[in-house]
């Protein structure tokens, strides 16, 4: 991660919600040009009835809307509802097709990511692009997937 503030410099801020004295949510945002990507997220269980997330997200739309940002992407939720909903909730827009890119840009670093993913838990769908993510994928997304290929 640091060195991606060097990569990124000027281009990605945290965003904290504190309770209390405490850090019950926190994120990670992107941007460039029009457009903010929520990158990765922490909270605290047992500050959930807080709704810190949904504090730093607001933050993250206000910062956005000041700087002339024109959109947040949020990213997917997968299989998980709740998730899907929790971001559904922030706009009234339709969803966006999930397009991704199959391209290898750098294919010795992918090798050597892919062999490090084999050493370390094994691959669970080789079939699957980009194989190097974790095991965590839902069974269903994954036949989902592969039933819409063919």
């Amino acid at each position: 991660m640091h060195a991606s503030f060097e990569v990124f410099k000027g281009k990605q801020f945290f965003i904290n919600a504190t309770h209390e004295g405490s850090y019950i949510s926190s994120s990670f945002i992107l941007h460039h040009g029009d457009y903010m990507h929520y990158h990765l997220a922490a909270n605290d269980p047992s500050a959930y009835p807080l709704a810190g997330n949904s504090l730093v997200i607001s933050e993250a739309c206000h910062w956005g809307v000041e700087n002339g940002k024109k959109e947040l992407h949020l990213g997917g939720a997968g299989s998980d509802e709740n998730l899907y909903r929790f971001k559904r909730n922030f706009t009234k827009a339709p969803p966006l097709e999930l397009l991704m890119g199959k391209k290898i840009r750098m294919p010795e670093a992918y090798d050597q990511l892919s062999e490090a993913k084999k050493a370390q838990e094994g691959i669970k769908h080789p079939g699957y692009f980009p194989h190097i993510v974790g095991n965590g994928w839902d069974e269903r997304l994954y036949k989902e997937r592969e039933e819409k290929r063919f």
